[in-house]
């Protein structure tokens, strides 16, 4: 489904780059986990499977599409759900859903039904979206990104500040995505999500690559994956 060859992004005026030639591969209907400390390229990697950003070098290929030139081709199979809550906290739940539905490609009544259905927000359409709870509001952004029955899916720490059982069903909703024939490519700071859902990863650090392959490769020898985590990318705290 994704295909990266050396691929290369250096901001100007930064000292270094934010994606340093890197390599990887995801298979399609399998959720592939992103994961990196802070700074690590995770989010540029996310802006350049979206076409937001376009890379310096190297070469990006999904689902046959080559980028940035066929974006628009990749755009119907696409899903998005940014880090950031991405809908107007002025309307409602649904009114937010009826003015996305109309920005993606591909949507129309059913599939913003399945959304509603999937995201379990069919007894909160009429709240407005900025008295929602946390969990409500990701799971808002959640079927968002879901509105075009995308066949790839993005996101970007999509639990993050939310409550167990929401973090629990917003799992639950990835693995059956997967199920149904759905690539996720899933970037998180909460490593036991990762060793939960995810069939493989790929952990950045400094924008090189520090690993990539299933999970029981990342773990290798220890008995958790925050174990490795730390044993490769170190304990120096990142800004």
């Amino acid at each position: 489904m994704i295909h990266a060859r050396g691929l290369t992004k250096l901001y100007r005026g930064a000292e270094q780059p934010a994606l340093a030639g890197i390599d990887f591969d995801v298979a399609a209907g399998s959720v592939f986990g992103l994961l990196g400390p802070n700074g690590a390229g995770k989010t540029t990697l996310m802006s350049l499977l979206t076409g937001i950003l376009r890379a310096d070098a190297g070469r990006l290929t999904v689902a046959g599409a080559e980028l940035p030139a066929q974006i628009d081709a990749l755009r119907p199979l696409l899903g998005f759900a940014p880090q950031e809550l991405a809908f107007y906290p002025a309307l409602s739940v649904d009114e937010n859903l009826r003015l996305f539905a109309k920005l993606t490609p591909g949507a129309d009544a059913a599939s913003r039904a399945a959304a509603i259905a999937t995201a379990d927000l069919g007894a909160h359409l009429q709240r407005r979206a900025e008295t929602l709870s946390g969990g409500l509001k990701r799971r808002l952004n959640f079927a968002i990104a879901l509105l075009g029955r995308p066949r790839l899916l993005l996101l970007d720490e999509p639990t993050a500040g939310v409550d167990p059982q929401s973090r629990n069903f917003l799992l639950e909703r990835v693995a059956a995505l997967r199920a149904s024939g759905v690539t996720v490519l899933y970037s998180s700071h909460y490593l036991e999500e990762i060793e939960r859902i995810c069939d493989a990863a790929l952990l950045l650090d400094r924008g090189r690559v520090v690993m990539h392959g299933d999970i029981g490769t990342l773990r290798g020898a220890h008995a958790r994956i925050e174990d490795a985590f730390l044993q490769l990318t170190e304990r120096t705290l990142r800004d």
